[in-house]
């Protein structure tokens, strides 16, 4: 990060190469591109000789040392009007996007984008008191809780409501009520205090919305005591109910699938296993190979566009067909130069051990679901043999250990976006062993702890 006048964060000019070339001679570190922040602090508009500077130390940076940097982030929401209008310089092409994708907002004027929607959240609060009180305070005054002096104006007597929503919760300065005749007059730590001399229609009791600016969103998201409820929740497929197994019947009737059965009801699932699915269903398929397990959840999963899918396996096999916006290949041992080629050109997210060795399980996991949830509601995770320790018959030494494949089922079950199982290797003759081991792994990602209870 370039520090560029709103002095948040980021090296001076003069700073900058020496940077650099640290991080070029550190074998640990690759220099990915630089950043500026703008707005945030200070204030700082990004205009065009801003960005035009920051472009101008990119194009220093590559000619010194002699590489080409991936990204070049010129800012935030501060600069969507001058992208509307063509007007960045070429080498930008990144944005660290929030008040506009939340609210519509346009950072330097405070209006909402007139191609977006700034109502996407409303705060909601109870009226608690509606009383006739004189506009100006009694008595002799100071600091307020807070330490602010304030001035009132003398409007003579007033219908004032007090509102169970406080600046614990919020930023009283950052809302606007709904309704154009609701004046917020001012708040304490958990009193929004309101003017309702011009709306003669609330009573005791009634809610009341408000629209929240930036500062007012984030601080309300973050306090532990307003509820989040989401709008549409009709619209959202629910969580499944109902595991419905897929299996040849000589590997249904095993005693380890009857225990896995069983455990899979202890975790609190109703389990199935005839052919006919419905509502809250949570298919698991059972096969004995990758394109048959491609098959299946190709015509098993009637929304299947709509769901991610996380393909955990050694090998790149059938999933290369998915659509890549939202496919993760995690545990990847082998590829031709023909598949690698193909993951780089579709920007396929592929994790292989070299990666996970690098980063760890958990960090690999993370960027594995935000790829398979960012654009669904939920995905299909196939689990293969050839990934989790035990479940191979030769027992190789390779892939994922016990503690790795373990945790990163215990991640897929924390995500809460499970929509579909599937097991790919194993037929009716599956080593006892083996089986076991696979189930094990499946039971973690329905959400089976060690310590029994509430599912976290």
């Amino acid at each position: 990060m370039l520090e560029m006048g709103d002095r948040r964060e980021g090296v001076s000019a003069e700073e900058l190469m020496p940077l650099c070339e640290l991080v070029l001679e550190s074998p640990g570190l690759r220099l990915a591109g630089l950043g500026a922040n703008f707005m945030c602090a200070s204030g700082v508009l990004p205009t065009m000789q801003k960005l035009e500077a920051l472009a101008a130390h990119v194009e220093a940076v590559e000619a010194r040392f002699g590489v080409r940097l991936d990204t070049v982030s010129g800012g935030n929401s501060a600069n969507l009007p001058l992208m509307e209008q063509a007007a960045m310089p070429a080498r930008i092409n990144q944005l660290r996007i929030g008040a506009a994708i939340l609210r519509g907002e346009n950072s330097i004027t405070g209006d909402t984008l007139p191609w977006l929607r700034g109502d996407a959240f409303a705060l909601e609060a109870e009226l608690v008191e509606i009383k006739t009180k004189h506009s100006l305070p009694e008595g002799e005054t100071g600091r307020d809780a807070f330490g602010m002096v304030k001035t009132f104006v003398d409007r003579g007597e007033r219908v004032r409501g007090i509102v169970n929503l406080g600046r614990v919760d919020m930023r009283p300065e950052g809302l606007t009520a709904r309704d154009p005749d609701v004046e917020i007059t001012t708040a304490s730590s958990d009193h929004l205090i309101v003017d309702l001399t011009g709306s003669k229609r609330f009573a005791v009791g009634d809610p009341i919305r408000f629209d929240m600016d930036y500062g007012a969103l984030v601080q309300a998201f973050l306090s532990p005591y307003v509820e989040k409820h989401l709008v549409g929740r009709e619209k959202i497929a629910p969580r499944p109910t109902r595991l419905r197994l897929f299996a040849p019947e000589a590997l249904a009737a095993r005693p380890e699938t009857a225990a896995f059965l069983a455990e899979v009801r202890d975790v609190g699932l109703v389990t199935a296993t005839d052919a006919a699915t419905g509502p809250g269903d949570l298919p698991l398929w059972i096969c004995a190979s990758r394109t048959e397990t491609w098959e299946s959840i190709t015509t098993g999963i009637s929304d299947r566009a709509e769901l991610g899918l996380l393909w955990c396996d050694s090998e790149l096999g059938p999933a290369a067909a998915a659509e890549p916006e939202s496919l993760a290949l995690v545990g990847l041992r082998t590829a031709t130069r023909e598949e690698s080629e193909l993951i780089r050109r579709r920007d396929v997210l592929a994790l292989t051990m070299e990666d996970i060795d690098l980063v760890g399980i958990r960090e690999a996991m993370r960027r594995a679901l935000q790829r398979v949830t960012v654009l669904s509601d939920g995905f299909a995770l196939v689990l293969d043999a050839s990934v989790g320790r035990g479940m191979e018959p030769d027992e190789l030494e390779a892939g994922l250990s016990y503690r790795e494949c373990s945790t990163a089922m215990e991640l897929v079950a924390a995500s809460g976006g499970l929509k579909a199982l599937a097991l790919t290797g194993f037929d009716a003759d599956a080593s006892p062993s083996a089986l076991k081991a696979a189930y094990g792994y499946l039971l973690s990602a329905l959400g089976k702890r060690i310590l029994r209870g509430e599912k976290r």
